[in-house]
Order: C-alpha cells, then structure tokens, then sequence
C-alpha cells in the first residue's frame, strides 16, 4: 500500500516537472511563482500545528496547576513551625507529633 503511493507521488511529481519543461519562460515563471507560494503556505502549516499541539498538551496541566493554587489559597495558611528565622511546614516531618523535630 504505502510502496504504491509512493510511486502515485513520485509519478505525479514527474508529471508536474516534465509539462513545466513543456512551457514557455513567461509561463514558467508564473508556474513557480504559483507553485513557491504554495509551498510558502504548506512551510508555515508547520510552526501553527507545533503551537497549536503544544496548547492543547500543556493546557491540561495549566488547568490543573490553577485549580491547586485556588484550593491552596481557600485552605488558608499551611501549617509550619517557626524556629527563628526558619520556616518548615509540618507536612515534611515523617511523624504526627507535636513534638518539634530534632536538629543536628
């Protein structure tokens, strides 16, 4: 299957050079320019197809993120131990005891 549309656009692409050699320069010329601004449009299908994929990967993981910083800001504060100038939320210590942790 894909050998024979290979050879379908490579037969088609031999058909589009011969009959350009078939024509005169001022035709050609226009043949090119015709032909160069298509490709032109197709090249900058490229860069607006990453953009667009790109958006749609990452925009579930922005939603995400915004609706962990909005449950984080209507919980309130988080709870930490304040020793000085130190700042450690309870969260890190392994244990659940009120006891502050042991430093070295």
């Amino acid at each position: 299957m894909f050998e024979q549309l290979l050879a379908g656009a490579v037969a088609l692409v031999c058909a589009a050079l011969l009959l350009r050699l078939a024509l005169g320069p001022e035709k050609r010329q226009r043949w090119d320019r015709t032909w160069r601004r298509v490709f032109d449009r197709v090249r900058a299908l490229g860069p607006w197809a990453v953009r667009n994929w790109r958006m749609v990967g990452s925009r579930g993981s922005a939603q995400r993120q915004a609706d962990q910083a909005i449950r984080r800001a209507r919980n309130g504060k988080p709870a930490v131990e304040r020793t000085g100038n130190v700042i450690r939320p309870r969260s890190f210590r392994g244990d659940d005891s009120d006891k502050p942790p042991t430093l070295h």
